[in-house]
């Protein structure tokens, strides 16, 4: 079993979130919906301020996740995200993937 770790970090709290977002929600659905046998013990935790936000999750394999982010509706779903970050200057940090 692997937990993978995102921190993601926003400019503005007027700027929402990806998973906030029509097309995040989108995302998030569909991999919970295809791979949601696969997920278990989801974390959030947001800075006080709002700024921050660090998310984690465990998967069952690394091939498991390694399956996932070759999926190619998730490949765009990845992109989107990454362009719609850059583009209201917020930033993410790669996964931190752990055995646990």
């Amino acid at each position: 079993m692997i937990r993978v770790f995102k921190t993601f970090t926003r400019q503005s709290v007027r700027n929402l979130w990806w998973h906030e977002t029509t097309r995040g929600a989108e995302h998030l659905a569909y991999r919970t919906a295809t791979y949601g046998s696969k997920l278990s013990e989801p974390t959030s935790e947001s800075s006080p301020d709002g700024l921050t936000w660090r998310y984690s999750i465990n998967w069952s394999s690394q091939e498991d996740w390694n399956t996932m982010m070759a999926d190619p509706i998730i490949i765009a779903g990845l992109d989107a995200r990454n362009t719609y970050y850059s583009q209201s200057g917020s930033t993410q940090t790669p996964p931190e993937i752990r055995n646990i």
